[in-house]
């Protein structure tokens, strides 16, 4: 009886609140009761309580599912973005510009080169209206080659649906990953990496709300966030951003979340006998974080005992001791409390009787509030227009999302002189661009300047170096290859594995509240540079099936992508077509500046022969393999002329085909396997972990 009792008090757990939906499905009993018995007799004793609760509770599953809002978030006329200062002409922008813009904003997107084509043809306004935006779905962004794209409603498209659906079985090989009951699980890590990769779903959306929630408003499962509070929180921040609310009023309400007031524990905050009672911990936060702002003045001279500050509306000392400490009074009676550890509820609740009633003052102003909320919303619309806040907030965004190279006394390494004279120009545009966004009612739509910003010289100029972190690298990599959503499922590309190798895991920040990895931890980081390359042989980008205990078992063919993308010879598809396509579509080098004679040298060998270059260079290798040694291999280095077009060697190579019509089923896995080979060599080139604006 004693076990019956224990089994009934976690059931009811799993009904403590309300869901969205009207009734609990025997799909979602089974799936619940599978995961907490372990025997046939358990579980008929487990069902029987499950359903006598069910019978006399009305509430449903204790499981998260917002319905997503899908929109563009933004105004889509091609006028207002073609009428910015410093656009890119219609001649500058080419199918090179459109990759640029696809690799740093949708982790190099999933569409047919023809439809970066027809991009490129139009004006940059009307181009970037369809590129970019909050759709839940996107079919020209995101496109399967095999197996058509994922059909579900865009409405369940939502981060938290998306996770129900794959703890369901969908997609999902081991959907106890997706189970949000699991309290120190990451369904939120898994669920998002599948919906980058899952053909049909739009990239975009999970690239910008992801820098939202692990970068600039960050919080974490390593902490005391539980995963349906991190869901609601991303979800929340999705939706508003998709419904094309005003920036102040996303970060308002994104400070107001019970994850957020978990994180900082001011959940705790309370005033109390006249006293108040708590931290300041986010009051500060809220400002530097958030908005941008620190006190310090927008030229640095705010100093601690100095009352005059250039160009802010209140002094160091004033925002230090008033600001901060009033905020934190805002910021009181946030009731998120739950009945144990494992349970805290994703809404709070904005108490009156232990907030603080009297005004704040808040950069020199003073605000009146009966809650939090009224508090908080009524602050929001003054930080966002905060003389610091114009400043420093569109750098911190563009910093994240685009460019490392935003500090004119501090170039990023491989910035010359020509490059570092962009810089302090490029820093004053990028401010001016925002500031003119702003409109009449002082509110700034975040998408709208993503987007005037995508097609602007400040993105595509030669100062612009975004490092890849480890996120934005290996979910490119992992995106661009997806051809089919079979593979998904199967995790062909083990994408968390490969995350987790890398100390890198979405949603458990690496700094906490102050983000995740950045581009330029990652490329001072040896650790990460040895596991690219060792991917070449251990859990390839370039998999195309998956162990099954005895065999692999194939899932992907990238016979059905060269087919919609490249035309087929007599005798096939040519190595050097294979070639610059899979070079164009990882690096994003349109132009093929950097496939250098070396590297193409070493992709023709792979698609061609599966071997390395140096060993189908060596005559004794070519024409034995058996007796060809390391040793061989290492005394043997090609020179100039044996990297030369007009070398026998590379002209064999580059001139011969894959995929023949003739060949059998083992040619055609042997064909699949050097495409594999190629794509890891070209994913281990330094071109995968950075980013230029030319």
């Amino acid at each position: 009886m004693q076990k019956i009792y224990l089994w009934k008090q976690k059931y009811y757990k799993c009904l403590s609140e309300k869901d969205n939906t009207d009734s609990w499905s025997l799909t979602s009993l089974n799936k619940i009761t599978s995961s907490h018995t372990r025997s046939k007799t358990n579980f008929k004793i487990f069902r029987l309580f499950a359903l006598l609760i069910i019978l006399s509770n009305s509430v449903s599953a204790d499981k998260i599912e917002i319905t997503a809002i899908s929109g563009s978030g933004a105004k889509d006329d091609p006028a207002i973005y073609n009428s910015i200062p410093n656009k890119l002409s219609d001649k500058e922008w080419d199918e090179a510009a459109v990759r640029r813009v696809l690799h740093a904003f949708a982790y190099g997107g999933s569409c047919l080169d023809s439809q970066i084509v027809e991009w490129a043809n139009m004006n940059p306004g009307a181009a970037i209206v369809q590129m970019l935006g909050m759709w839940t779905t996107h079919s020209k962004l995101s496109r399967a080659y095999d197996g058509g794209n994922i059909n579900i409603p865009a409405k369940n498209a939502s981060l938290s649906i998306l996770s129900n659906y794959f703890a369901s079985g969908n997609f999902a090989a081991d959907p106890e990953k997706f189970n949000q009951d699991v309290r120190y699980g990451n369904s939120v890590g898994y669920t998002w990496i599948n919906a980058v990769k899952l053909r049909g779903l739009n990239p975009f959306r999970q690239k910008i709300v992801l820098f939202e929630t692990n970068y600039h408003l960050a919080i974490s499962l390593q902490k005391n966030v539980n995963p349906k509070q991190m869901l609601h929180y991303y979800d929340t921040i999705a939706n508003n951003l998709a419904s094309g609310k005003p920036y102040h009023q996303i970060l308002g309400e994104a400070a107001l979340s019970a994850g957020v007031a978990t994180q900082y524990n001011h959940r705790k905050n309370i005033f109390e006998n006249g006293a108040f009672k708590g931290n300041e911990d986010f009051a500060r936060e809220y400002h530097q974080l958030f908005f941008g702002i620190l006190g310090t003045g927008v030229n640095g001279n705010c100093k601690f005992g100095d009352s005059s500050c250039s160009g802010n509306p209140e002094s160091f000392d004033d925002h230090e001791n008033k600001t901060i400490r009033q905020t934190a009074e805002a910021l009181t009676d946030i009731q998120v409390e739950g009945k144990n550890r494992d349970f805290l509820p994703v809404v709070p609740i904005f108490g009156t009787n232990k907030h603080y009633t009297g005004k704040v003052s808040i950069y020199g102003e003073e605000y009146a509030g009966n809650n939090a909320k009224e508090r908080i919303f009524a602050i929001s619309s003054k930080s966002i227009r905060h003389p610091e806040s114009l400043k420093f907030l569109p750098l911190k965004i563009i910093g994240g999302l685009a460019d490392d190279n935003l500090d004119p006394l501090n170039p990023v390494e491989g910035c010359d002189k020509k490059c570092s004279s962009f810089i302090s120009k490029k820093i004053e545009n990028i401010r001016q661009l925002w500031s003119k966004s702003i409109d009449s009612n002082g509110e700034i739509n975040l998408i709208e300047f993503i987007r005037k910003y995508a097609i602007s010289k400040e993105f595509h100029n030669p100062s612009r170096i975004k490092f890849l972190n480890s996120v934005d690298r290996i979910m490119l990599l992992s995106n661009v290859l997806a051809i089919n959503n079979q593979e998904v499922k199967e995790e062909v590309i083990p994408t968390f594995r490969k995350l987790y190798q890398e100390n890198v895991i979405p949603f458990r920040p690496e700094h906490d509240v102050f983000g995740g990895q950045s581009g330029l931890e990652a490329s001072n980081t040896n650790a990460v540079f040895v596991n690219q390359f060792n991917s070449s042989k251990n859990q390839r980008f370039g998999n195309t099936g998956y162990y099954d205990g005895k065999k692999v078992v194939p899932v992907k063919n990238f016979k059905f992508l060269l087919k919609v993308e490249l035309k087929k010879t007599s005798d096939g598809y040519n190595v050097k077509d294979v070639a610059e396509f899979f070079w164009k579509r990882i690096t994003g080098d349109q132009q093929l500046q950097f496939f250098t004679d070396s590297a193409r040298s070493q992709v023709y060998s792979l698609l061609a022969n599966g071997n390395d270059y140096l060993v189908y260079n060596n005559e004794e290798c070519r024409t034995r393999i058996h007796k060809c040694t390391d040793n061989t291999i290492l005394t043997t280095s090609p020179s100039i002329s044996d990297l030369d077009s007009k070398n026998d060697n590379i002209r064999n190579l580059r001139d011969s085909a894959i995929f023949r019509d003739s060949s059998d089923e083992k040619t055609l896995d042997t064909d699949n396997e050097r495409v594999g080979f190629a794509i890891d060599f070209i994913a281990a080139t330094p071109f995968l972990f950075v980013q230029t604006g030319e």
